[in-house]
């Protein structure tokens, strides 16, 4: 049987984006935030599953990456529909096609022939991209640009960063001694701003840093050796 007790974790998340997108239908995006967020947790907890009981498919494998595109990419960008829906319903719109539209052809270039790279994802991922996205729109930040055009300009650039060539370390990583610190930075600095109401800010600086570590000297001993391996992938698919 190829459906496992970890595909149950991927179930679920597929299940809470689906609830969150009829609360963004609902004018409920606050709670839908909540709801993707809750999503990207839920979906973490496969890999795990699957490690604890030794039930890793090639399947579960196929399936999750299905179910990313649907969490992590349609959710999201419902949710930006939601919010400018009464600003500005023609950029919502637009804002909300092209993030769905460049996370499906990351999907699609990923089956045709798979970029990896060990430790590394190839390209914003889409993980990333959407948890950027709940953050921008909930802190705020983002509250302080009305008519949100700037928080329209990055959600754009991030969203074509989707099908970059751009180096991110993914969980899969060996961190270095520095990283490990800045993983615990994270989960001790959003989970105390809450109380104060600052939760999707914290999140918000994070997200960001992480989206700027390639450009900065942290990553100059990565970028030689994953540039040759991106040029050879495109000389592969020529």
């Amino acid at each position: 049987m190829y459906f496992k007790l970890k595909d149950i974790c991927t179930v679920a998340s597929i299940l809470m984006a689906l609830y969150a997108v009829v609360l963004c239908f609902e004018a409920r995006l606050e709670l839908a935030a909540w709801v993707i967020f809750a999503a990207w947790f839920t979906d973490g907890l496969d890999g795990l599953i699957a490690r604890w009981t030794k039930t890793g498919n090639e399947f579960g494998v196929h399936f999750d990456n299905q179910a990313d595109l649907f969490i992590y990419t349609v959710a999201p960008a419902f949710f930006v529909y939601g919010v400018y829906v009464d600003v500005s319903p023609l950029l919502g719109m637009v804002i909300c096609f092209t993030v769905i539209t460049m996370g499906c052809i990351r999907l699609s270039r990923f089956n045709v022939r798979p970029l990896i790279y060990p430790g590394f994802w190839i390209g914003y991922p889409r993980s990333a991209l959407g948890l950027h996205i709940i953050f921008l729109y909930n802190s705020k930040f983002f509250l302080c640009f009305t008519p949100y055009w700037a928080a329209a300009v990055l959600t754009l650039i991030l969203t074509a960063m989707n099908l970059s060539y751009i180096p991110y370390r993914n969980h899969k990583a060996d961190f270095t001694r520095f990283e490990r610190w800045v993983c615990r930075a994270v989960w001790v600095t959003c989970p105390a701003a809450f109380p104060f109401g600052y939760f999707w800010d914290a999140a918000l600086i994070w997200s960001t840093i992480y989206a700027l570590l390639p450009f900065t000297p942290l990553h100059a001993q990565y970028k030689a050796p994953i540039n040759r391996y991106v040029q050879e992938w495109k000389a592969g698919t020529s």
